[in-house]
């Protein structure tokens, strides 16, 4: 029973990985076109500033003006129907991470009642945030106000106007990596605005509703135990190199969230170190399960330091 219940765990989050990721290429597929289609629109507004016989942006009100046409014009060309589209489809996605949990957490436990009101408001709630997010209001604030700020930056000191070009190319299509010879970088990569923000809330945003998910059944059904599932990345931050693929006591993983390591996001805790985890883009989660599947060694850590009385 421990090892079907071990195997149950492991296929479970890999399953929910394998969603993550292929639910966030969808809503990425175009993202590189309206990344490039935007910053051809860019280009044509900003033609209308008025420049000085250098090069360089006029400090003008005309000049100010441009930027009040700077929402409208981002907005309608990442916000297409092409993109709702692929929004609304990534938003179905929550409903497969939660059959995979359904199934996973009905087989570890008998008690477990997947259909309590708070389980489908977990759900409501992270969807519609995404939603948010993923439109209007998350769009605003994390690809129009960042061109805005630029444009207006280089308005107001009288920048030239071949360097705001590079800014926003820069900002909006991002630069592509350069490897200098015997393969070291010798110039960092970036990605183009909309796949790093739309890329980081879809990954957050399915990833922190499993473990939402899992963080109120572990306490409805008072589990003591998690797993931090994820393998180990060359991107992963010190607090999940150390964790993941090993089991913890929900002490253990509450006190965790105490420690300093690069990448943690200001305001974790150990109320919300089970949805916070390793920080913004965590892959890793916190599973709960029952002390059948725990190794003997961690069990006799946690009854030494007082967390666990068998």
């Amino acid at each position: 029973m421990a090892g079907e219940k071990q195997s149950n765990l492991k296929k479970t989050a890999a399953s929910i990985e394998g969603v993550v990721d292929s639910a966030t290429l969808k809503l990425l597929e175009g993202a590189q076109k309206t990344q490039t289609t935007t910053f051809r629109g860019v280009l044509v507004l900003i033609k209308k500033l008025d420049l000085n016989p250098t090069g360089t942006i006029k400090q003008t009100a005309k000049n100010m003006k441009v930027l009040n046409e700077i929402r409208r014009v981002v907005e309608n060309l990442v916000i297409n129907k092409a993109y709702e589209k692929r929004v609304g489809s990534f938003v179905g996605e929550f409903e497969a991470i939660e059959k995979l949990n359904k199934n996973y957490y009905t087989t570890l436990a008998a008690a477990f009642n997947p259909s309590k009101a708070v389980f489908k408001q977990i759900l409501k709630n992270q969807q519609q945030l995404t939603i948010n997010s993923l439109l209007e209001s998350g769009i605003n604030a994390n690809i129009v106000e960042p061109i805005k700020n630029i444009i207006q930056q280089n308005v107001t000191a009288g920048g030239n106007f071949d360097d705001l070009v590079t800014q926003l190319r820069e900002e909006i299509k991002g630069v592509e990596a350069v490897t200098g010879k015997l393969g070291k970088i010798s110039k960092t990569g970036k990605l183009g605005s909309l796949e790093r923000y739309s890329g980081q809330i879809a990954t957050d945003s399915l990833n922190q509703y499993s473990a939402n998910y899992g963080q109120a059944v572990t306490a409805d059904l008072g589990l003591e135990w998690v797993w931090y599932s994820g393998g180990k990345k060359r991107t992963s931050r010190s607090y999940c190199k150390k964790r993941a693929g090993k089991y913890f006591h929900v002490k253990e993983m509450e006190d965790s969230a105490s420690l300093s390591w690069s990448g943690k996001i200001p305001g974790t805790d150990a109320s919300n170190i089970f949805t916070k985890r390793g920080g913004y883009n965590c892959q890793h989660l916190y599973v709960g399960t029952d002390t059948e599947v725990v190794p003997k060694k961690v069990i006799d850590r946690n009854v030494a330091n007082g967390n666990y009385t068998p």
